[in-house]
């Protein structure tokens, strides 16, 4: 439990430096005219250095609890065979079982074997497919921030659009449209893009 609980949190972990990546990787190729005409090439690399090598270091946390896990497992498992096996011939010795019970007892150990050995490596997949489903479920359950009204009204806009000596700033000190005017009528198209 103490292994799988921290494998589903490495592996939470592991998801979101592999979005992070993605996304990093996604943004640069389609912005790649924005980063060149900003000369922010060695930036994003360096980004995409940090995510690529955090999610590398991640995924060996991973890997190293998975190998600590499975032979941690195995040995648990062989000290019950070998209790099991101590038992039975605890039982032979004084006269409980003979030969034939104690082989019937040591195939019926042979036969669970194999689906008990595999119990904990489901364990293991599922620790891991959780941080993935955790993952899907909050973002099933994100309240969108827009609602739309529940009976919205289509509106036809009429007439024409007056833009009379409009100045814009993203920041309130630099301007970035300043003195801007013209007049727009229904179907006119000012921009288009590309």
């Amino acid at each position: 439990r103490i292994i799988g609980n921290k494998m589903r949190i490495i592996s939470r972990n592991l998801r979101k430096s592999l979005s992070n990546v993605s996304i990093n990787f996604h943004e640069t190729l389609t912005g790649m005219e924005v980063v060149k005409s900003f000369a922010k090439e060695k930036e994003e690399l360096a980004s995409f250095k940090d995510n690529t090598k955090n999610y590398k270091k991640t995924f060996l946390r991973l890997v190293r609890l998975e190998m600590i896990f499975s032979p941690l497992n195995d040995v648990i498992i062989y000290m019950y065979g070998i209790l099991l096996v101590g038992i039975g011939a605890i039982f032979i010795i004084r006269g409980v079982w003979d030969v034939r019970h104690l082989t019937e007892y040591l195939m019926l150990l042979g036969i669970l074997s194999g689906p008990v050995i595999r119990i904990p490596k489901f364990i293991s997949n599922y620790k891991i497919v959780t941080a993935s489903i955790e993952r899907v479920f909050n973002i099933i359950k994100t309240e969108p921030r827009i609602r739309e009204t529940e009976n919205p009204i289509d509106k036809k806009i009429e007439g024409s659009l007056a833009f009379d000596n409009v100045e814009f700033s993203y920041d309130g000190k630099n301007d970035v449209l300043n003195g801007i005017s013209f007049d727009v009528k229904k179907g006119d198209i000012i921009a288009r893009d590309g």
